[in-house]
């Protein structure tokens, strides 16, 4: 009976192997963690400036006090999001929410803001309400990119400690 031995060039060969195939699973890994954080970035990220077809219907509402025929003040209370330049529409909810006219934010102080009508169907009056939608949260203040990260550190970390 002859005792076979692997030669040196072999033995480098298969760790040399292993080696690589642990090179190709964390690149993986990586590639597959900076693709999911490139998506969130997009989501959220900038101004909202494309016009919206149909308002959602977690928009927050407002109630408004006319001023002038092209002015009205209302009371954002909680919302610190609402900020000048903003844009929303005013609806009166005793028809249905039909639209009574498109405006833009223009001042906002503590206790109330004002708003200028920029395209009008109808008079301003008490009783109707301004829609606007709250911005979106930037992609590092949303849970789910905090739980997908931590899941990726946990796989990763597990896939690292297997190898």
């Amino acid at each position: 009976m002859t005792r076979r031995t692997c030669s040196v060039r072999a033995r480098t060969r298969a760790v040399g192997q292993v080696l690589s195939v642990q090179r190709f699973i964390r690149g993986c890994l990586v590639v597959l963690a900076l693709s999911g954080c490139a998506q969130l970035r997009g989501a959220g990220a900038g101004v909202q400036t494309e016009t919206i077809a149909r308002f959602p219907r977690d928009a927050a509402r407002f109630a408004i006090e006319p001023l002038t025929d092209s002015t009205f003040a209302f009371t954002p209370d909680e919302a610190k999001w609402v900020t000048p330049g903003m844009t929303g529409i005013a609806v009166d909810p005793g028809r249905g929410d039909a639209l009574v006219a498109k405006v833009r934010v223009v001042s906002v102080d503590s206790a109330q803001a004002n708003a200028f009508v920029t395209g009008q169907t109808t008079r301003i009056a008490s009783g109707q309400v301004l829609l606007l939608i709250p911005p979106k949260r930037v992609w590092w203040k949303e849970r789910i990119f905090w739980l997908g990260a931590l899941g990726g550190g946990l796989l990763s970390s597990a896939a690292f400690a297997w190898l």
